[in-house]
């Protein structure tokens, strides 16, 4: 199984075998290169955990974590997981803040904790063979973990034709799910349980803000999420379309960062897809480091690679100039940031404003009718 991740994970890899529970890792190192390896085991030796993702503002929960007498060893977010689960059991999830996917192991109270972020950005899939639950981040890894192939779920298909994607906890495959966003799986002592972690709601009680303190604000939350999505011990830059998300990622990204930031931006040959000539107005007036990556006319060579790297069928064209742009940066810098989610936060697409133009037109229909 940890063979087919390496695409994922070419820097390290390692796996720990306790009783009945088998943890295995390949490693993207981002954080804490020399000492974060994984898996991570306690001091005690009574938790062991693989993590696949970025705790947002991990320093500060260490710091909390610190003052309540945990000792860490390391700078990596993967320990904030050990000693978060020391201090407050499975419930520590709905403090977390980032894109995650983690199974932890309990040896003392024979438990293992899976659970995914609460957004759903890291995929974790699970399925169970002849009374062994295997998971992983990938399909593809998981299937390579299973004695016989599973048969098609003809209910997948329909909803992928009806939508171009599969939501919720069904794979195209009959016996292999997902975790749902937010969702916790705990096994102990052979038994199953799956909670939702819902973090508690922000104070709505001021109602009334003046546009301006609305600006401000929102402006702080982008800075402070961009500033502790930055951090990282390796080269970091941005995705840069000259949308309106990108460049508001980036113009915070030269805010917070303190020292030059690099920006990627794909050009096509086709002017109808080429969005360089705003990128680059974009990147001039930030100042930031620029690099205009041609993406060519033959894509066909690349399609396989796509496929198998999804596992199961996607409809969004887009990640065919996500994936190369994302391949060619890889020269320059190792993560990056983009404007991916500002249109579903923000209602940015078109299909938006035609369905509250409808319910606008549908509202003055009599409601007999």
């Amino acid at each position: 199984m940890l063979d087919g991740l390496v695409h994922r994970g070419p820097d390290d890899r390692g796996m720990v075998v306790r009783g009945r529970v088998a943890l295995g890792m390949t490693r993207l190192a981002i954080v804490d290169l020399a000492h974060g390896r994984q898996p991570m085991t306690s001091e005690d030796g009574a938790l062991t955990v693989v993590f696949n993702g970025e705790l947002y503002g991990h320093a500060r929960a260490r710091a909390r974590l610190q003052a309540r007498g945990h000792h860490f060893r390391t700078r990596s977010d993967t320990e904030v997981l050990l000693h978060g689960y020391r201090e407050h059991g499975v419930e520590f999830t709905h403090a977390l803040s980032g894109m995650y996917a983690f199974a932890l192991h309990d040896a003392r109270r024979d438990l293992v904790l899976l659970a995914r972020d609460r957004v759903g950005e890291k995929p974790l899939y699970v399925a169970e063979e002849g009374g062994v639950l295997l998971f992983a981040s990938e399909l593809p890894a998981l299937a390579r973990g299973l004695r016989t192939p599973h048969a098609l779920d003809p209910e997948a298909l329909a909803e992928y034709l009806a939508y171009g994607c599969i939501g919720g906890a069904r794979t195209f495959q009959r016996g292999i799910r997902k975790l749902r966003p937010g969702e916790r799986l705990l096994v102990r002592g052979g038994r199953r349980t799956t909670s939702i972690a819902v973090p508690p709601l922000p104070d709505a009680s001021r109602t009334h803000v003046e546009l301006g303190e609305r600006v401000d604000a929102l402006v702080e939350a982008i800075d402070d999420a961009v500033r502790d999505q930055a951090v990282a011990d390796v080269p970091l830059g941005c995705f840069l379309s000259g949308g309106v998300d990108s460049s508001v990622v980036a113009a915070s990204l030269v805010r917070v960062a303190g020292g030059p930031v690099k920006t990627f931006t794909a050009t096509f040959e086709d002017p109808t897809l080429d969005e360089s000539v705003h990128a680059r107005r974009v990147a001039a007036h930030l100042g930031t480091d620029h690099h205009e990556l041609p993406i060519g006319q033959d894509l066909a060579h690349e399609l396989p690679r796509l496929v198998a790297h999804f596992g199961e069928p996607f409809a969004d064209k887009s990640l065919v100039p996500t994936y190369l742009v994302a391949k060619a940066a890889r020269a320059h810098v190792k993560v990056a940031l983009t404007g991916d989610g500002g249109d579903e936060l923000f209602g940015g697409y078109t299909s938006h404003a035609i369905s509250l133009a409808r319910e606008a037109r549908a509202a003055r229909v009599p409601l007999p009718l």
